[in-house]
Parts: structure tokens; sequence; C-alpha cells
């Protein structure tokens, strides 16, 4: 069973996968000291939620794994990431869904980054299915600067590449939880903005979360912005922003979506139990959520239009949100973004222009 990480907190331990329709099914927890001899007897548990294992601690364990027999020999093994003590490293920090597919993605990835900085999250934990070469090379960049931590899917391709997307998800709760206050879990597309440009979404996320103790999440309203354009193969300077960076070129906006469509949102790891993609599947006991209404906060969600049919199948629906306008990434922030683009996709590839 392929695995991609084990977590030690102070009652449990959790380990996750990458198997598929594994829901349910009884396997062993292993456990193994420094050098990697097992420390007996396995524990039996079960898959649940999907890709993850909950697992009884033990202090000793450097390393575990799962298997699907007792005694079966033990062929993969991760280390464990003690999250015992509850003192977040960071205040916020973004959850990148998985990456797939081969087509270069340097310029979003990098806005994506970029804007969520300005936006005072402090790290990211990136997914990896598949890359090209040439955004690896600005991935491996934000993983050397420390602002990032990287976690590769393994190469086989047994199923659609969007599947993978909850395999991140749900390993990212238990990576995050004790490590960040909160987390946001937000597509590569997507730009979470309080409508207030004086303040930021850290700001705000710290304000809002501790009004209600009981408050688990917080989710955004989506809000389309119609992405018609191709993306660069290669970075030649200004002239690839000015003709490729999506909050500087892409102004037709949809009207808002009704609430929960599409939503994302930003949690708290220690109050949820199992993330899906556009909203909590299931809190700890006592949490609920709260959404956040338009006039505070939205998504501007940069959508290629032309990616899967998307103007064909769900264009025609959105529309019946309301008109659709010109509007803009805020002034105030766009030439920043822009400097900090500009610099740091210099600085990666100024020896490949």
């Amino acid at each position: 069973m392929s695995l991609v990480g084990a977590y030690l907190f102070p009652n449990y331990s959790a380990v996750t996968t990458e198997a598929d329709g594994r829901f349910g099914q009884k396997v062993y927890c292993r456990y193994l000291d420094v050098n990697r001899k097992e420390i007996k007897p396995a524990v039996e548990s079960v898959v649940f939620p999907e890709f993850t294992v909950y697992c009884c601690r033990r202090s000793r364990a450097h390393y575990m794994s799962i298997t699907t027999i007792k005694d079966e020999k033990i062929n993969q093994t991760v280390p464990v990431t003690d999250r015992t003590v509850d003192d977040p490293k960071y205040t916020l920090s973004l959850c990148v869904k998985p990456m797939y597919g081969k087509e270069p993605k340097f310029v979003l990835f990098a806005e994506y980054i970029e804007h969520y900085k300005l936006q005072g999250v402090q790290h990211f934990y990136i997914y990896v299915k598949d890359v090209d070469k040439y955004t690896e090379k600005l991935v491996k960049h934000y993983v050397k600067s420390g602002e990032a931590e990287v976690i590769y899917f393994r190469d086989k391709q047994d199923r659609p590449e969007i599947e993978w997307h909850l395999v991140g998800t749900q390993d990212c709760i238990h990576r995050s939880r004790h490590h960040s206050k909160y987390t946001i879990y937000a597509d590569m597309d997507e730009r979470i903005l309080p409508t207030d440009t004086s303040t930021t979404l850290s700001a705000y996320t710290a304000k809002i979360m501790p009004e209600k103790s009981n408050i688990g999440m917080i989710r955004f309203i989506t809000q389309y912005v119609l992405k018609n354009g191709t993306d660069p193969t290669v970075y030649e300077g200004e002239k690839t922003l000015k003709e490729h960076l999506p909050t500087l070129v892409y102004r037709k906006t949809a009207s808002p979506a009704p609430i929960g469509y599409t939503a994302k949102c930003i949690i708290d790891p220690k109050k949820v139990f199992l993330m899906w993609v556009h909203h909590v599947a299931i809190y700890f006991p006592g949490y609920k959520g709260y959404e956040v209404p338009k006039n505070e906060g939205i998504i501007r969600h940069y959508r290629d239009i032309m990616m899967g049919d998307w103007y064909k199948h769900y264009l025609p629906g959105v529309e019946k949100f309301g008109p659709l306008t010109e509007t803009d990434y805020p002034p105030t922030l766009m030439k920043q973004l822009y400097e900090n683009v500009k610099t740091k996709l210099d600085s990666v590839y100024k020896h490949d222009q």
C-alpha cells in the first residue's frame, strides 16, 4: 500500500496513503524504531476516512507502515512527523492542490504563490503528481527558500489525474495540524481576497475565526473570471507577463456564484476531521462552518474556459448567476503582485532567456 505520510499526535497517530478504493478495509499499523527494526505487535485498524488510517501512538516509532496482513513483509515505510506539540509555527498556510499534467504552468504558479504571500500566507504545502521540468524548477526554488515543502506522489498512472486531488486534501489536514493555525484550500487558478484591500486574508481570518470558538471553517463565494488564452511555454520577461499574467490580462467576470458553488475554504486543522474539495465533510464534535458574505471576501477564479470544454458544459449555467461585467484585480495590489512575480521569475529563469 503506497504511503504519503505519518503523523504523531498526543493521543493517536495517523498514516495517509495513496491507495484508492480501500475505504473501510481492515489493515494493520506497523511501527519501526530509528534503525527500522519493527516494534511489535502490529495494531489492527481500518481505512477511514478515504486515504487515512488512524493508529495507536507509539512514542518510540520513528517510521510507520500499513499492511493488509498482520505479519506480511514491510515493503515501504514513511518517517513519523512529530505533531505532538500544539504550538503552530505558522499562522496561515496553504494546501496546494496536487499538480498534474505536463503543461507548463510556471506563470500561473508564480502568481498563485505571490498573491497568497501578499495575503499573509507564510508556508505552502505543495503536492505534485506530475509537473513539467520547467515549472518544477520554480517549485524547487520555493522549497529551497524555505517557504514551501513539496510532497511527490508516485509515478504510476492508475486513475484519472483529478482523482489525486483528495489524496492531497486528506494528507494536508494532518500535515498542517499543530504546524499551522489556519490552512487555506485553494486551486492554482483561485485568488481569495478580502473585500477590504487595506487588510489581508491572514488578518481577516485571525479576526473572524476566534470570534466564535465553535467555528472550524470559513468558506468563500466564487466569482469566475474567464480565461480564454493559452499559457506560455517559456519565460521571456515582461513580454510573457503582459500577455499571460492572469490577474493583469483577464477581466471578463461572472456574477458571484450561489453559496457553496465550487466554494473554497480556510480551516482550523484541529477542528476538521474530514475535508472535501469544496466543503468540510466532518467536523470534530462541537464545530461548524461560517459562510463569508460576498461584501467581506470573494474568490477571483481565473477559469480556463477551454480546459475540458468548460465553456460548453458549465459557462451557460454560470451565466444564469447574473450579467457578465469587466472587473479588475485590486489596483492597490496589482503593481506589487506584478513586481513580485517578475522578480521571482527573473531570478529562477534568468539563465534560460
